[in-house]
């Protein structure tokens, strides 16, 4: 039992590891002239960010201190990213593929960047999006009937909190937070459901 997290890491890397190389190939690809430099330093930064997370993941088990909140962070962010950048060179190809092939395009090749450009740019404002929406906490106020309820819980109000995730990215601050705007509506009973 103890060679299945070895496996597991080894399967996780390896496939982080190679979604860094499809996205840094795309990249390097569709965007034009890169200077041999731009394009090693370039490499080397997705070799380091396709190791961060695992590397984050594993040190949170052991520590808690900011420097790893920090790095677990970055890599949590790094992550979403990747997640965007990897469809956007999905996109990239898919796209490249009949505008090389089609003829209509007089130079397939002065193409490129416009291909990849307008769909890395969209991967990041949906990454800013995304990462603006998980911090924007909802309340919804929702009156439910219920036949056969006990005269007691007539009135009553519960607070439902889902999908709060505490962890390195949520801390004590945000938990904080959210338990005071739960207390502001001074719940009978709280139901937490999920994703804690």
């Amino acid at each position: 039992m103890k060679a299945w997290p070895t496996l597991g890491f080894f399967v996780v890397e390896a496939f982080l590891l190679v979604a860094h190389w499809f996205i840094f190939r795309t990249w390097v690809d569709f965007h034009g002239s890169i200077p041999p430099g731009d394009s090693a330093g370039l490499l080397i930064a997705f070799i380091l960010l396709a190791f961060s997370f695992v590397a984050a993941a594993l040190l949170s088990y052991r520590f808690s201190n900011l420097p790893v909140r920090i790095l677990y962070k970055i890599a949590s962010i790094w992550l979403g990213f990747l997640n965007f950048f990897f469809w956007a060179s999905c996109l990239t190809w898919l796209i490249w593929i009949p505008v090389r092939f089609s003829g209509l395009v007089a130079h397939p090749a002065a193409a490129r960047p416009w291909i990849a450009g307008p769909l890395f740019g969209l991967a990041v404002l949906i990454c800013i999006y995304g990462a603006a929406n998980a911090r924007w906490i909802r309340t919804r106020r929702i009156t439910v009937k219920l036949p056969g309820l006990p005269p007691q819980w007539r009135g009553r109000t519960a607070i439902l909190l889902s999908d709060l995730h505490l962890g390195n990215i949520n801390g004590a601050g945000f938990c904080r937070r959210v338990t005071a705007m739960a207390a502001r509506h001074n719940p009978d009973v709280v139901f937490l459901p999920g994703d804690l």
